[in-house]
């Protein structure tokens, strides 16, 4: 009996109905599943076996070399299953060109693992007693041992195993083949033949001949290119790092394998390619099945497109805080425009689902998917900041709130409400800070990357021992990260800053006037006639809520704007407004209207997603030099920038009665207290200045650890020259 073995096996004896195979030497390579099979034994009935390795104490790995940019995988072998314990893991790189590289490492987070790979390498985050990292395209670089490591109680050896490329120097590519049709095939090489004036070859290996025959010879003849081809093959003289050889009619004589060869290269750098005709009707059968395709393929197409629909209408829904039963509305408009403008769609409209349950189901998906991509965002982060907030909604349920803000190692910043957590119990800063830690531990975010928290100014938040915020600086020193910065909010502050006005004499008057006319249905309504009639500009007064900052001036200046109608109509009802004659109440209730005025213009600056702390600080500055020069303004008695106050002051009735003294007050209480509600962003004006300019930035005002290197950067004029192209 002949048998033909595979080296690395041995065969040499069969007994009865029984053989041996022997592997003198096992490997990683040999791992995987085996079966013995008859010439005559029907498929079902073979029942494979697997061989497995027992490792005992030691790491194995495999990873097959292969040609440059080709795809290849590393399998590292493990004594355990790591899928069954709390183990950490990691692949090492070991090259003679630098030190070993950690290209994947894993590590226990709560109740998962945060895998990490370099660039280069994948890894699927799938592992039992073996686990998988793919190389997309094996570069020079990564050529060298590796050895696979994980943490266990008892010692551990590793066994490395070596990637080796295999140069090619030429590779040929075949395009479909039929018989009876032309064909083509391509010889790619990986220098210009037409620049080094190398010879070369395409033979055919097997096929009608058992020995290789060359199907197209080429030599260069004095600069000149001269080929020569076997029958039943075409090719011209244009040739540069490929060359294309046509065969106008595929046969089955041009069955088997082709491989180019380049004169000089060694043997094993030629990748071959098979040429193999496929019959005319398998052709044909190929052709209806694809028609088929396409068929099923529009099917699909059309069923994906009104899921989309659906998704993006639960979109709109939702960003428009519209309730999911209305998705069932908007399905019955969409009927009733097609069946209008495009009857022969509404079999089309009526497969788009819109249903309650579908959209919530749709709002659902969509939550956890900006989730996963925040999760894989933040997975990259080299430092993030927090900011957290409470309110509470029309339910009497604290909303916490935790924004997070965070930039990778290529400055690309990521700013998004990382949670909303519904509190119904305490809200104690112990209560706030496991809420945070969740969010945190849930973007797998480690505690040493955080670098600073915002909050608002609670006792539960900005407390010296038991507040959220120092709670948080403590977690952060506790696990070896440095001492974050720690702010207000500015916005918050901002609108704390114009409550020291003091004014609320006026703003009494203000909201009990504007409550009687609005809160009794009867004198709304006359109140809204009553103007039409006169032909007013406005048709109605505003409500005040002090949760809506920016609303209170606008309630201000309408008040201002209809005071002499609000007082016709208030005396018509026996309900006299004695202020709205008053003079000096009407000073203050034109300085509020304005300075408010400035202050809602300032807060809609400080608003918005992605601003830098170096813009709020501007906006903060700025306002404060306005704040002076309107001290020196009213000092002087000039009002550009006050419009209510000029407008009071042109009546002819108080054109000499401006108070400036009044003024000058009010403007200095609210400079004085934005000096000292901002005094921790003052403090920070170096930083904020380096941060903004390092060109222009002090070095000798700089952390120590950063003067040289500032030095040396404000030295290249033209990194500075670039800097202002920005």
């Amino acid at each position: 009996m002949d048998c033909d073995v595979q080296r690395g096996y041995k065969f040499n004896r069969i007994i009865s109905d029984e053989i041996t195979l022997e592997i003198p030497r096992v490997s990683t390579k040999d791992i995987g599943g085996y079966a013995c099979k008859l010439s005559n034994m029907n498929p079902k009935d073979i029942k494979p076996c697997e061989l497995k390795i027992k490792l005992e104490g030691k790491t194995m790995c495999d990873v097959p070399s292969v040609p440059l940019n080709s795809r290849t995988s590393l399998t590292c072998y493990f004594p355990e299953d790591l899928s069954k314990n709390t183990a950490d893991f990691s692949v090492y790189h070991h090259s003679g060109r630098r030190d070993s590289a950690n290209v994947m490492s894993c590590k226990r987070i709560g109740d998962h693992r945060s895998c990490n790979t370099i660039g280069g390498y994948e890894f699927d985050q799938t592992v039992t007693n073996h686990l998988t990292v793919g190389i997309p395209k094996a570069q020079e670089d990564q050529e060298g041992s590796y050895s696979c490591h994980y943490t266990s109680s008892a010692p551990v050896r590793y066994e490395n195993c070596s990637l080796t490329l295999k140069t090619v120097t030429s590779f040929c590519n075949i395009s479909s083949v039929v018989e009876t049709e032309p064909a083509s095939l391509t010889c790619t090489f990986n220098v210009d033949v037409n620049a080094t004036k190398n010879n070369f070859s395409l033979v055919r290996i097997g096929g009608a001949d058992s020995k290789g025959v060359d199907i197209v010879t080429c030599t260069w003849l004095k600069d000149q290119l001269k080929c020569t081809t076997a029958p039943g093959y075409e090719v011209n003289n244009l040739v540069t790092d490929h060359l294309v050889i046509r065969v106008p009619r595929a046969s089955r004589d041009h069955t088997g394998t082709y491989a180019c060869h380049v004169n000089g290269s060694k043997v094993n750098g030629f990748q071959p390619c098979e040429f193999i005709p496929k019959p005319e009707k398998i052709a044909k059968l190929r052709q209806e099945i694809g028609g088929l395709t396409i068929i099923f393929s529009k099917k699909r197409q059309k069923n994906e497109a009104a899921v989309i629909a659906s998704y993006r209408v639960a979109h709109i829904l939702s960003r428009e805080v519209k309730p999911f039963s209305d998705g069932e509305c908007v399905n019955k408009c969409l009927l009733a425009v097609v069946e209008e403008l495009c009857p022969e769609n509404k079999n089309a409209v009526e497969a788009v689902s819109l249903s309650r349950t579908t959209i919530a189901r749709r709002v659902e998906d969509m939550g956890k998917h900006l989730q996963s991509k925040l999760r894989d965002k933040a997975a990259r982060f080299e430092m993030f900041s927090i900011a957290a907030d409470e309110s509470t909604d029309s339910s009497n349920t604290v909303q916490l709130l935790v924004f997070i803000r965070g930039t990778n190692s290529d400055f690309e910043l990521t700013e998004e409400l990382a949670a909303m957590r519904g509190m119904h119990g305490n809200t104690t800063g112990e209560d706030l800070f496991k809420e945070v830690s969740a969010v945190i531990e849930g973007l797998a975010l480690p505690w040493e990357k955080l670098v600073g928290v915002t909050t608002d100014g609670a006792r539960s938040m900005v407390g010296c021992h038991s507040g959220l915020a120092s709670r948080v600086i403590r977690k952060v020193v506790e696990s070896n990260g440095t001492e974050p910065l720690r702010l207000h909010c500015i916005i918050h502050q901002q609108n704390l800053c114009g409550k020291v006005l003091n004014v609320d004499h006026v703003m009494k008057i203000v909201v009990s006037t504007v409550n009687f006319i609005r809160s009794q249905a009867l004198n709304h309504r006359t109140f809204k006639e009553f103007l039409t009639e006169i032909e007013c500009e406005y048709e109605d007064c505003l409500f005040h809520s002090e949760v809506r900052w920016l609303r209170r001036g606008k309630v201000l200046k309408r008040f201002f704007d209809l005071r002499h109608e609000i007082e016709m109509f208030m005396t018509e009802k026996s309900k006299q407004v004695p202020q709205l004659n008053d003079l000096s109440w009407l000073w203050d209730l034109a300085i509020l209207c304005d300075i408010t005025s400035h202050l809602n213009e300032l807060n809609t600056k400080l608003q918005g997603k992605d601003k830098l702390i170096s813009h709020v600080y501007a906006d903060i500055t700025a306002f404060q030099a306005k704040l002076q020069l309107f001290i020196q303004q009213a000092g002087r008695m000039e009002l550009v920038h006050f419009p209510t106050c000029t407008s009071l002051r042109q009546d002819q009735h108080q054109h000499r009665s401006f108070p400036k003294e009044r003024m000058i007050e009010l403007l200095g209480l609210l400079k004085d207290n934005f000096s000292e509600r901002f005094k921790d962003f003052h403090d920070l004006k170096d930083e904020i200045r380096l941060f903004e300019n390092p060109f222009a930035a002090d070095v000798s005002s700089a952390s120590t650890h950063l003067q040289l290197e500032l030095i040396d950067l404000q030295s290249q004029t033209s990194l500075l020259d670039k800097f202002r192209a920005m």
